[in-house]
């Protein structure tokens, strides 16, 4: 280690206990086919149509969250307009 990063390390702050969501949040509601549309693609959602929910994406999933809750976890549909409908 050089000598000015030994100077540097008795000021620096311990790292975080916790990482921190790397997701892309917004909110969305479900659909009278009980799907969510994220970006530009459909998901499929556990709840009544009408409710709002959180979507969460991530570099390879979306998750669907309703009152702090996971609901739903789907892989990312690469393909623009695309559906994950079950």
């Amino acid at each position: 280690m050089g000598v000015a990063m030994e100077a540097e390390l008795e000021h620096l702050l311990p790292l975080p206990q916790e990482g921190f969501d790397l997701a892309e949040v917004s909110f969305t509601l479900v659909d009278s086919a009980g799907c969510v549309k994220v970006r530009t693609n459909f998901y499929s959602a556990p709840a009544k149509a009408g409710t709002r929910v959180q979507a969460k994406v991530y570099s390879a999933y979306v998750e669907v969250w309703q009152e702090g809750e996971c609901v739903a976890r789907h892989g990312t549909n690469a393909a623009k307009g695309g559906s994950n409908r079950f």
